[in-house]
């Protein structure tokens, strides 16, 4: 008796190629990150890491949309 499982797996991925590398460059250059250093001073090293991925996230859904999509793989596995 052969028993067939199937993996749902959810996949996310950006275009890449349609990212203007200077439009990306100036944004980031005035955002939180790097326009005023000195206001990071105080702030730990997780509200950085936070900072960090707000920042990034935020600018990479304007510059370079994601796309997702759902992959089914099937997994044939023998039952004796």
């Amino acid at each position: 008796m052969t028993e067939v499982a199937t993996a749902i797996q959810q996949m996310t991925s950006r275009e890449w190629r349609r990212l203007l590398s200077d439009a990306f460059a100036s944004d980031l250059a005035a955002s939180e990150l790097c326009s005023d250093l000195t206001a990071l001073g105080d702030q730990t090293v997780d509200d950085l890491v936070q900072l960090y991925n707000r920042v990034m996230t935020a600018l990479l859904d304007q510059h370079s949309h994601s796309n997702s999509a759902t992959q089914s793989q099937r997994k044939d596995d023998a039952v004796v």
